[in-house]
Parts: structure tokens; C-alpha cells; sequence
């Protein structure tokens, strides 16, 4: 059909329908509710099906013929829109993606690429403010590729949808020496490792090691609950200026820390770590250190950390 022809249609047959729709709706419903359904519904409708509903059939100046024409015409002119490009990408999350004016993610081959993300209108994309995301997440992209972005780095894509593929295990930065990596800690909002947020029988602690969602009483593992609590430590004397200090940690999480015992021979000085390893068997550690006897106090600190 030639572009003279489906303008001809438009302006025959879809602009009265147009028209004619937009009007009765705007002169009927408030004194019948309900009657005509909405005008931009009822468009979409038509333009994907040809039809019209009952209450508007009933009314309509337009001949079956003539709505006929109506649908072919619009058909034409959407079918003479030049189709935008689309394509689909994995991106990753980097720590700046979300902090900046521009949303800026990048490519996951060898030489990462930025790739700038919009919103239909050209606004920078963003995520809800509750669904924080970690840098190395990696995230598939569907998006029109004819977006222009001056002012961002990359190539520009507007958005048509956006699915999670895959979330890296948290960097076991703990700067606060509370057992919980700091950006879990920030991902999920919890800060005790020992308490039991969503009330669920696990642990905080035990969540993060399981991978679970400490917020959601219905996200769990599998595994039983484990008591992660500090250990109860047994000092024995072996002789010889030897002491045994001996513990327990459930077994399927002690190769996830790391106990480090601290010594002072004096409180009101720091302790120091004394580079001493603990022996393991499943979930018992033992360790042995000198025993001062009468040279004075030595006084210890067993430490656990990530």
C-alpha cells in the first residue's frame, strides 16, 4: 500500500473512529459510569484486534465497511514505522553504576565496554532504591540501541527490560569485626550476626554463610539451624608449662573462619596476635600453648574472623 493510499484511509476511515471514540466517552460516562470504556484502552483494542466494544458499536456513524478500512489504515501506517533497533546484552555492575548522574554498567568480555542505561524519555535508569545490587552482578539487558547518550559514558541503551543473572558472593571485608561482610551487611540492612531477623530459627550468621535472605522467614537452605554463638572454651594443663585450650564449632561452617588467639602479659597493653593455629578435626579445635607458670600472668584472647 503507497503512503498516499494509507493516508487516505487515516484520514477517511481512522480519524473519524479516533474522533468519535474520544468524544462520546468524554460526553457519556459521567452520566452512565462505567458504560464506555476507556478511550486509549478502547484504541489500543481496535488497533490490535479491529473490534470495538458493544456500547460504542452500538452508537457509531461507521459503516462494519468502514471500520474495516479504519483497521487496514492504521495496520498500514504502524506497519510503515521504521522498527528501532534492539539488542540484548549481558552488563555487569560496577561500583559506580548507580552513584553518578548516568547509570553506567559495562560489558563482561576481556576489554570491558561502558554502556550507558536510559529509561524511555532519557532519563538515566534506575533500580528501585530497596534493590541495591553488588559491583560484579551481572544482569541481562534487552534495550533499544538507537538511544544517543553525550553526556554518559558508552554507547546508550533505553531499557525495555531487565533481568538478574547472577550475584557474586560478598567480598569478606569486615571492617567491624562483627563477623558479617560489610557489603552484605549493607545489601540486607542487618548489622548482629546473632540475632535472628525474620524470626525464621537461623541465625543472621548462619543466613550469610548459607546464602540465604536474613529479611525473609521463607528463604532458608536447607540445613538445620546451627548454633554459630562463641564457643565455650576448655583450658587444661598438659605438664611440661603447656596449656590446651580446646573448643567447638559446628561442623559444616568451621572452614569459614578463622580463630586467632591474642596475648598480653600486661591488660593495660594491647593484645598481640601470637601467630598460632589451632589444630581442626570436623568441628573440634585445639591449641596448645606455654603455660607462664611463675614468670608472671599471660592473659588470652581468642578472636574469630572471616
Amino acid at each position: 500500500m503507497s503512503a498516499e493510499a494509507v493516508a487516505q484511509l487515516c484520514s477517511a476511515y481512522w480519524y473519524p473512529l479516533y474522533a468519535y471514540v474520544r468524544r462520546k466517552s468524554s460526553a457519556s460516562n459521567n452520566a452512565s459510569p462505567g458504560t464506555y470504556p476507556s478511550p486509549v484502552d478502547t484504541l489500543r483494542d481496535f488497533i490490535a484486534s479491529g473490534s470495538l466494544p458493544s456500547s460504542y458499536l452500538a452508537q457509531i456513524a461507521l459503516t462494519p465497511s468502514q471500520q474495516a478500512n479504519a483497521f487496514a489504515g492504521v495496520a498500514a501506517l504502524l506497519n510503515a514505522v521504521e522498527p528501532r533497533p534492539v539488542t540484548s546484552l549481558e552488563l555487569r555492575i560496577r561500583a559506580d553504576s548507580f552513584t553518578g548522574p548516568c547509570t553506567v554498567l559495562e560489558t563482561t568480555g576481556l576489554s570491558p565496554t561502558p554502556v550507558a542505561l536510559f529509561h524511555p524519555g532519557g532519563e538515566p535508569y534506575r533500580l528501585l532504591e530497596a534493590f541495591q545490587l553488588l559491583p560484579g552482578t551481572r544482569v541481562q539487558v534487552l534495550g533499544y540501541s538507537d538511544i544517543e547518550s553525550p553526556f554518559c559514558a558508552g554507547p546508550g541503551l533505553e531499557v525495555i527490560s531487565l533481568q538478574l543473572g547472577f550475584v557474586p558472593a560478598p567480598v569478606p571485608t569486615d571492617l567491624n569485626g562483627n563477623l558479617l561482610p560489610d557489603e552484605w551487611e549493607a545489601l540486607f540492612g542487618v548489622s548482629d550476626p546473632f540475632a535472628d531477623s525474620d524470626g525464621d530459627g537461623y541465625s543472621n550468621l548462619q543466613e550469610m554463610f548459607d546464602g540465604t535472605d536474613p529479611r525473609d522467614g521463607l528463604s532458608k537452605s536447607g540445613s538445620p539451624p546451627a548454633d554459630l554463638s562463641p564457643p565455650t572454651i576448655t583450658v587444661d594443663s598438659l605438664g611440661g608449662g603447656l596449656l590446651k585450650l580446646s573448643w567447638d564449632w559446628p561442623e559444616p561452617f568451621a572452614s569459614k573462619v578463622k580463630f586467632h588467639v591474642m596475648g598480653t602479659s600486661d591488660l593495660g597493653t594491647p593484645f598481640a596476635d601470637l601467630g598460632l593455629s589451632p589444630s581442626k578435626t570436623g568441628g573440634h579445635f585445639e591449641l596448645t600453648l606455654p603455660n607462664p607458670g611463675g614468670s608472671g600472668a599471660t592473659f588470652f584472647h581468642l578472636i574469630i574472623t572471616l
